[in-house]
């Protein structure tokens, strides 16, 4: 949540509102204060304090901003002063200032509108790797770990606060190549389902796993982050041998050539073994 979120949160409706006020008067006794400085033009300030208001008390509040300001303007700047005589100028003029206030405050609003839907979201997104039942985490783009969620502690035996930070600890070193090979195709942007693997557990046991793989992006669209889920997880007899690996990881990086001719280009975008 952003600070403006939190703080905006705490507030009663009175302070808000009271915020516009504040503000208003602020711009005025200090346009005033300025005058010989900023005459003829006098919207720059009661600009501010709307664009303020909008941001501390929301679009209502500044709404009673943008009003306030119009009539202060008119009141105490715009000639005859001290009255309310309105000339076709000063309507043109007064005009300009709401819509252009009225569009900030709008801005602002929609603005804090995606916030809360992007938080909303993730919250919800991080709710679900949570509670999911199959191991979920999450990678940054050199494969050290973001998330990792209660089921990955619970197959694999490393806790989130072991992990957070450090490489991922359970490919073993026979997939190195292959792993290396999938996460530069997913930071190109691929996805992977159900790529029979090899992974580790804490206490050395080997585990036969289906990997499935997609990539994360920011808001600009680019990839920062690789997403991993795993499923059918089989304890394999031990000791373990690299003599009885799955045979699709037996040429390493080959792996993803060999399925591909064998169930076509599109096979490891759709899950086929």
């Amino acid at each position: 949540m952003k600070i403006g979120q939190i703080f905006k949160a705490r507030r009663s409706g009175w302070l808000r509102y009271g915020a516009a006020v504040v503000f208003n008067v602020a711009a005025t006794l200090i346009t005033m204060g300025l005058w010989s400085l900023l005459q003829p033009r006098t919207t720059a300030l009661f600009l501010a304090a709307v664009t303020v208001t909008a941001w501390y008390g929301g679009f209502a509040p500044a709404l009673l901003a943008t009003a306030l300001a119009a009539v202060s303007m008119e009141y105490f700047f715009d000639a005859p002063i001290h009255s309310f005589s309105i000339s076709w100028a000063h309507i043109v003029q007064l005009t300009a200032f709401v819509l252009v206030a009225l569009l900030v405050s709008w801005l602002n609003a929609a603005r804090e509108l995606a916030d809360d839907t992007a938080q909303n979201l993730n919250q919800t997104i991080q709710a679900i790797v949570r509670a999911s039942p199959l191991p979920i985490f999450v990678l940054d783009l050199d494969m050290n770990v973001k998330i990792w969620n209660p089921a990955a502690m619970y197959v694999f035996g490393w806790s989130e606060q072991e992990l957070r930070g450090l490489p991922l600890p359970i490919v073993p070193p026979f997939e190195q190549k292959v792993v290396r090979t999938l996460r530069d195709r997913v930071l190109e942007g691929e996805s992977f389902v159900g790529i029979k693997s090899h992974r580790l557990r804490r206490d050395g046991v080997m585990l036969e796993v289906n990997t499935s793989t997609a990539p994360l992006h920011d808001a600009r669209g680019n990839v920062n982050g690789i997403m991993v889920v795993v499923t059918n997880v089989v304890e394999l007899p031990q000791p373990f041998t690299e003599s009885a690996r799955i045979p699709n990881v037996e040429k390493d990086t080959d792996v993803l050539e060999s399925k591909q001719q064998k169930y076509g280009a599109d096979s490891l975008l759709l899950g086929g073994d």
